[in-house]
């Protein structure tokens, strides 16, 4: 396993101290508001102080709770026009209709927040990381989640990626390995019991993602042991520890077709353009979970 693998697999598998095996789940509706208006499809979410509040909705299964060990949000700042923390706090109920969620609604179930992050200016264009505390968990457990608000303090002009745009801000839920810490990588078991899932990862390869909006390649394992496949993309960043790597879910697809695995952009997404083209790079990594 190479040196920028491990630090591939840090950066985007791991919320700064533990590497997690992590689901994506991307929004099911989101929106913004201020005392006069709403919006429920924008390009991008104002969060301006707490009279512009942005929010987000998932739909999560029952399934999700099994393993769960940790969570986090990866929003992607669109603009920063002032300095400032975004905080993100559990909502009481966001149960209107996506384009008819007024200002009124988007009340907070408590005053404290389950997340934030410092947003500057120079972090436009870029994604950030927002680690979610316990308070996020429990209330999933007990069946209490029923979304996010998004305020800014400390001065804070921001606009956060949406789902209209293919930017929306991905939940990644932990079901990593307790005592895992960043500087280390989980094995992969060869001769694990057949009741326990195995992993496999493999390189993407050269993909011009500009030029070419699907990439296939063998899975390497039968099709109907597959129970889950993750792909990261890699950003043109060269060999740098700053490497960005970014969910294909975010603004693509990945479907098993047979014994192959089918690789697509969303058409006018995040990947079609803007440091996606490099041909002398591996444009990323295909995470295989399968049992035998």
């Amino acid at each position: 396993m190479t040196k920028f693998f491990k630090t591939a697999l840090m950066l985007a598998l791991a919320a700064q101290a533990v590497i997690a095996m992590e689901t994506p789940h991307t929004p099911f509706k989101d929106g913004y508001a201020n005392p006069v208006l709403f919006y429920g499809q924008t390009q991008t979410l104002k969060v301006r102080g707490t009279e512009t509040l942005a929010w987000i909705n998932y739909a999560l299964a029952g399934g999700v709770l099994s393993g769960l060990q940790g969570a986090r949000l990866l929003v992607y700042a669109a603009a920063v026009h002032q300095t400032g923390v975004l905080q993100v706090k559990l909502a009481k109920q966001l149960s209107h209709p996506e384009d008819a969620t007024p200002f009124s609604v988007l009340q907070p179930a408590s005053d404290s927040s389950v997340g934030m992050a410092t947003v500057r200016t120079e972090d436009a264009g870029e994604m950030v990381n927002i680690p979610l505390d316990t308070a996020f968990l429990a209330a999933l457990r007990e069946g209490r989640f029923d979304g996010f608000i998004f305020y800014g303090t400390q001065g804070l002009d921001l606009e956060l990626g949406a789902l209209e745009s293919s930017r929306g801000a991905v939940l990644f839920l932990d079901y990593g390995h307790e005592g895992i810490t960043k500087n280390t990588i989980p094995p992969i078991s060869l001769h694990a019991p057949s009741s326990q899932p195995r992993v496999i990862h493999r390189d993407i390869g050269m993909w011009n993602m500009e030029q070419s909006e699907l990439l296939t390649m063998d899975s390497g394992v039968n099709p109907e042991k597959i129970r889950s496949v993750t792909v990261l993309i890699r950003r043109d960043v060269g060999e740098s520890e700053d490497a960005v790597v970014i969910p294909l879910e975010s603004a693509g697809m990945t479907r098993i077709i047979g014994g192959r695995i089918e690789l697509s952009r969303k058409s006018g997404g995040l990947f079609e353009h803007g440091g996606f083209s490099a041909e002398n790079v591996n444009r990323g990594w295909i995470r295989i979970e399968y049992v035998d």
